[in-house]
């Protein structure tokens, strides 16, 4: 087996950690698929050609960005422009945190002045950060490429041994909880938290102000603004592919795409499981047929081939074979150059643990918050999820409701980040909604307009974009069942929520 990875690896050299980046007191290159940016200080980013890295330095300061980002408030400038201006215009930390909040993307962001260095993601942490301070200490897009460089031991704790091999687990889709890996002393970066390289441990800097009392219509004026703009600046920069499904999610997507939807391709997978009568198909193809959209219904039905699994659990730490798996697999059998959108991050703001806001939030401890993520206590969650508990009672001083920070950290930071980290192996993804001035704007509306099922926010937000994408049923009942293994929904890569 290892003489095979090790062929594998010779042959397809630019897939392996494809689109990731290491950061440490040493420079990686294992091949020409590689770039190297001195940081300073020691430091060295290393980073795959496939993603975009750039460093910029400034009277005594440094700056790094790896990934992209767009600025809906300025939809012509390019990362780098952006990455320029954050640099002119951020005095300190705290000043540079700020500064990014109007951003969309999928980033990190590596910050040195004379005070320390610093490294925060993008508001979910859909490009992922790990760390470890083995071997002098580094940081990287997954474990497994911080084992390049250092060994990691298996971590044997009981209750995580435990945690792996349970149904709520499984039947999660192998979502993870809370900041630690299956690695000792490795950890995970979560969301609205910054890495201090000096005492290599994180921090929470956000929030920092009470959330404000906004009308609804207010919210939606400014929130369709910013999703529209931001799909724009990326079509500038990409094709684009955007899956539309009967839920909300896609169809405000959908809405926002109006002004540029001769660029984009519209389309729905699937992925060998669902039938043509299944509401995500049958919904998506007539209402993109009443607006005049050329619509794909595809089917990657094919099994992932044993040596591209085995590339990619080389490469992303716990990946999995899913159903939707395949899809990823016939990305790279097509070749695929778009930018894929999903409406990821969205149901931040639509109470996704409690729709109809009926829940006495406060009362909530950890074990209640492990059923509410696995459908069962599980001690290894509950141990994670009591030490977070307490990490993110400044934020409900601010307002924000303890069950719309869960899913944001816990959900998206963990699973939510884990797909788009199997998935660069073949493409890359765009989540709109992955914006914090965004994400504020829509949780400082009031709840009433953000539970189910009508989600009145949101279609104020689509009536506003584009009115006749309203014309749809939003999710109708379905009785058929899929195709194959029905527990494992095309909705958690496409964006329906």
């Amino acid at each position: 087996m290892r003489m095979l990875g090790q062929q594998l690896a010779k042959r397809f050299p630019d897939l392996l950690f494809r689109r990731q980046f290491l950061l440490g007191p040493t420079a990686y290159r294992p091949n020409a698929a590689w770039k190297v940016h001195g940081f300073g200080g020691g430091l060295f980013l290393s980073a795959h050609r496939d993603v975009e890295s750039s460093v910029l330095s400034s009277k005594g300061r440094t700056i790094g960005l790896v990934g992209y980002w767009v600025d809906p408030f300025r939809p012509m400038a390019s990362s780098e422009e952006i990455l320029k201006h954050l640099l002119d215009t951020s005095r300190s930390l705290d000043e540079l945190l700020c500064n990014t909040y109007p951003l969309s993307g999928r980033w990190v962001l590596l910050y040195k002045e004379a005070q320390g260095c610093y490294v925060f993601t993008d508001p979910c942490g859909f490009r992922q950060v790990y760390f470890t301070q083995h071997g002098g200490g580094w940081c990287g897009s997954q474990p497994e490429i911080i084992r390049q460089v250092v060994e990691l031991k298996q971590d044997n704790d009981r209750c995580l041994r435990s945690f792996l091999s349970s149904e709520g687990y499984r039947r999660q889709e192998s979502a993870w909880v809370g900041s630690g890996t299956v690695y000792d002393r490795c950890f995970h970066l979560l969301p609205n938290h910054y890495l201090c390289l000096q005492q290599w441990e994180s921090v929470r800097f956000y929030p920092r102000a009470s959330l404000p009392e906004l009308e609804s219509t207010e919210v939606a004026a400014e929130a369709s603004l910013i999703l529209r703009n931001t799909i724009e600046a990326m079509s500038l920069r990409s094709t684009l592919m955007l899956p539309v499904t009967a839920g909300y999610d896609s169809r405000v997507l959908l809405a926002a795409s109006r002004n540029v939807s001769k660029r984009v391709t519209y389309y729905i997978d699937r992925m060998g499981v669902y039938d043509v009568d299944h509401p995500d198909v049958a919904v998506s193809a007539a209402l993109t047929r009443s607006l005049g959209l050329k619509f794909s219904v595809l089917d990657s039905a094919d099994n992932v081939s044993f040596w591209f699994s085995w590339i990619n659990r080389r490469s992303v730490t716990r990946a999995r074979n899913l159903p939707k798996s395949r899809m990823i697999y016939a990305h790279h059998q097509r070749k695929t150059t778009a930018v894929n959108v999903n409406g990821n991050a969205s149901k931040v703001c639509r109470n996704f643990f409690d729709k109809k806001h009926v829940l006495d939030q406060r009362a909530l401890c950890a074990a209640d918050l492990s059923r509410l993520l696995f459908h069962q206590e599980l001690e290894y969650a509950v141990g994670a999820l009591d030490a977070w508990r307490k990490d993110v009672g400044s934020a409900l001083k601010f307002g924000y409701e303890l069950l719309d920070m869960l899913y944001w950290e816990q959900r998206l930071g963990n699973w939510g980040s884990h797909f788009p980290a199997e998935q660069d192996i073949a493409i890359e993804e765009f989540s709109p909604f992955n914006n914090r001035r965004l994400l504020s704007l829509l949780l400082a509306s009031p709840s009433c307009q953000r539970v189910a099922p009508d989600f009145e926010l949101y279609r104020k937000m689509i009536q506003i974009l584009w009115p006749e994408v309203l014309a749809a049923p939003f999710n109708p009942a379905h009785k058929a069942k899929p195709r194959g293994s029905g527990r494992f929904r095309s909705i958690m890569s496409l964006g329906r929520k």
